[in-house]
């Protein structure tokens, strides 16, 4: 028997504040920054989201392929950090599904991947040590 192998993708999502200023040279953006996520974003809103991306992107083969093995294993809605386990043949699909969001419950958010792993400890440890800086 052979042993399936994942990945584990660690993401943040960033809400950008776009604040209209005028100036000399027009308006102005001002940075992104993070915040907390609302309670009405969970697990299965952002698998979906992601799997509706997914069929979007790489049509049906692409749905029945990657999105077979999708899990969203954590999300938190302090930090706004969260870890997708996939299949290791498709966890390009997966991230390229996952940086196509661009709303979330109807608010703006930029999707980033921080880092692609094949153990969720270390993904684990990963989010550990960039909540601490």
């Amino acid at each position: 028997m052979v042993r399936l192998k994942a990945r584990y993708i660690l993401f943040d999502v960033i809400y950008p504040n776009v604040e209209k200023e005028q100036s000399n040279y027009g308006k102005k953006a001002s940075l992104m920054q993070l915040h907390s996520t609302s309670q009405n974003i969970n697990l299965r809103l952002i698998a979906e989201l992601v799997k509706k991306n997914i069929k979007i992107l790489f049509g049906d083969q692409g749905s029945g392929t990657a999105a077979s093995s999708l899990i969203v294993k954590y999300f938190s809605q302090k930090t706004s950090t969260g870890i997708i386990r996939c299949s290791r043949d498709y966890h390009k699909l997966v991230c390229a599904a996952l940086t196509m969001i661009t709303k979330l419950n109807g608010k703006d958010v930029i999707v980033r991947i921080i880092r692609i792993s094949g153990t969720i400890r270390k993904s684990e440890q990963a989010a550990i040590d960039r909540n601490k800086k």
